[in-house]
């Protein structure tokens, strides 16, 4: 490779020049606190010094929009190819734009040429520059190497010193160069430009090598990771508008006035917009933003990279900074589907409550998120220190912005968790497990068990239904707890009970003078609600201690159930969350991945379940 040498006046010299010639002169220009890609009337007007610009300068190869044919109405012999395509030079194009142009020209060039774009392409001669100023979002480090760039004509390289040393890569740089005031390089610029190339760091990275990605993001299309932030996801297209890699389009007629001709367009369009995979007969096979979202993020991660073995994604950082509900970056998904399993995430305790003398409740929130669980997972909560154990999540995941759990002081975790106060954190890994369905069970009846502590996970259940009672037949809740002072949530309780289609049964184990209510264990209560119950249309929701179990599936056998309508949680010694440790595993089972919840039906052989 040749290398140059050339001041910063006589490159605008250079510049000025160019402008007076044939080609159309395009470079980075300052609008506002912005930089974006501009017909350049006068050299001064060039900032090679910026961050990112907007948009990439793929819009000189791919228009917005632009004409592919023109036409006579209702004459198919008179479509006519339209080819419009100028000379032209682009300076200031950062290496990772120059890496996805190399991506564009293989996608446009394979198979059938796309003659529009090669048209383009092939009279515009690139000069490139390497980063002089960092952006927050960029991560091309990660994604591409020198290789991926070179189908740049020049490159320049700001010494710091009022000058450019310039890498000659093509021969049409090559003979563009000899008519500015460049000089060989010597040894020691060469030297030094190969420092002053990175001089500039990325400021983020991803967590994994580059040749790793295609074959991780394969094993994660089911990553809860692209559901939790697609909730988020407006389906505007910034994040595809921005993009340099992106080439997908939309083509469409468009009729004269006159009635008597047109045009055949073709114009920018994205996978995550809302219509983009809509077929005939109304069908969109992505239809869900998190269906959206995942065919991004592998189309880059894997689909392009597998297809022209070349990177789909750049690492540019645009659309992180275009995306208004922050979920577009790949980076960040990414890195957030390779968090090591055992990391918690930090969580804020924001309120904590007594209940019982032995219960508390704590209100926990996440830092940029919600924990978007469901009814009946559990998280690990760790105290430096001290340690990490297994909770039930009491709150349903309709309550937004926090969760709660209800902990009983009983070891040394538990017993450092009840001395926090607001304000204190601890990690959280989570949520983990399976759920009690009960958004599968639209219009069903629903009857809930909870024996003591069972009530803390099955109100997580019991809110979610309330909050959409209407879509729910009727709904049985039996309580039952050892004596008036362990009794659980019991304003909630009330509030249940006044719900329409609703029945709230309590009972104690041991009643005093100021209990009214019944008093016995909890199958005394199964038999006060066994007329109202219909066990075809019912699904039985059962947590408890262990002994409660056999006895309460007994009577809900006797009335008719099938084990597979019979919903139990299993509390099991769970360390790692994540079915590695052995510890919760019963026969085959690991609890904590394949519950805590089960039906009956499922365990209903194994010894050591029950």
């Amino acid at each position: 490779m040749e290398y140059k040498t050339i001041g910063k006046r006589d490159f605008r010299d250079f510049v000025n020049k160019l402008i007076q010639g044939d080609h159309e002169i395009n470079g980075v220009v300052g609008k506002g606190t912005a930089f974006v890609y501009d017909t350049l009337a006068d050299a001064s007007d060039l900032c090679l010094d910026y961050d990112e610009t907007l948009l990439p300068p793929k819009k000189y190869f791919l228009p917005v929009k632009e004409t592919l044919l023109t036409f006579k109405t209702g004459d198919p012999s008179s479509y006519h190819e339209s080819v419009e395509a100028e000379p032209r030079i682009i300076i200031g194009i950062h290496p990772w734009d120059l890496a996805a142009i190399a991506l564009l020209d293989k996608a446009f060039s394979t198979g059938q040429s796309d003659v529009n774009y090669l048209s383009r392409r092939n009279q515009s001669l690139l000069i490139g520059i390497y980063p002089t100023r960092a952006f927050k979002h960029r991560f091309s480090g990660s994604m591409i190497t020198d290789e991926h760039y070179q189908v740049a004509d020049l490159m320049l390289v700001d010494m710091g010193d009022g000058t450019y040393a310039i890498e000659v890569v093509s021969e049409k740089g090559s003979v563009l160069i000899q008519k500015s005031a460049a000089v060989p390089a010597d040894e020691h610029t060469i030297e030094n430009m190969e420092r002053r190339k990175h001089v500039v760091q990325d400021e983020a990275r991803l967590s994994m090598p580059m040749k790793d990605l295609p074959a991780f993001l394969q094993k994660q299309q089911q990553s809860k990771v692209i559901d939790r932030r697609a909730e988020r996801c407006f389906s505007c297209g910034s994040c595809v508008l921005v993009c340099p890699t992106c080439y997908c389009f939309h083509v469409e007629e468009e009729v004269d006035l006159s009635l008597q001709a047109g045009r055949r367009t073709r114009t920018w369009d994205g996978c995550m917009m809302e219509g983009f995979a809509s077929a005939a007969g109304g069908h969109n096979f992505r239809e869900t933003p998190a269906n959206r979202l995942r065919h991004r993020v592998l189309r880059k991660g894997k689909y392009l990279p597998d297809h022209f073995h070349l990177p789909g994604c750049v690492g540019c950082g645009r659309c992180a900074r275009a995306c208004v509900a922050d979920i577009a970056s790949p980076l960040e998904i990414v890195n957030e589907m390779n968090r090591s399993i055992y990391l918690p995430e930090v969580a804020t305790l924001q309120k904590v409550e007594d209940m019982t003398d032995k219960d508390r409740f704590f209100e926990f929130t996440l830092e940029g998120r919600d924990l978007d669980h469901q009814p009946g997972q559990f998280v690990e909560l760790s105290i430096p220190g001290i340690g990490e154990a297994p909770f039930s999540i009491s709150s349903s995941p309709t309550k937004q912005g926090s969760f709660e759990m209800l902990i009983r002081n009983v070891g040394k975790v538990t017993e450092a968790v009840h001395r926090l106060a607001p304000g204190d954190q601890v990690g959280i890994r989570g949520p983990f497990g399976s759920h009690f369905a009960v958004e599968r069970y639209l219009g069903k009846d629903l009857l809930f068990i909870a024996g003591g502590l069972g009530l803390a996970p099955l109100r997580s259940a019991i809110n979610y239904v309330m909050d959409d009672r209407k879509n729910y037949g009727q709904v049985i809740i039996l309580s039952g707890a050892r004596d008036r002072s362990q009794r659980l949530f019991p304003e909630e309780v009330k509030r249940w009970s006044r719900a329409p289609d609703t029945l709230v049964l309590e009972t104690l184990d041991q009643g005093d003078e100021a209990w009214s209510g019944q008093t016995g264990v909890i199958t005394t209560l199964i038999p006060m609600v066994s007329d109202r119950i219909i066990p075809s249309n019912t699904k039985a929701f059962v947590v408890g201690p262990p002994i409660m179990y056999r006895f309460v599936i007994r009577e809900l056998e006797t009335l008719g159930f099938d084990h597979k309508d019979i919903l139990v949680s299993l509390e099991r010694r769970m360390e790692c969350g994540v079915g590695k440790c052995g510890h919760c595993q019963i026969d085959d089972i690991y609890v904590c991945q394949e519950g805590p919840v089960f039906t009956y039906e499922s365990i209903r052989e194994s010894m050591e379940a029950l």
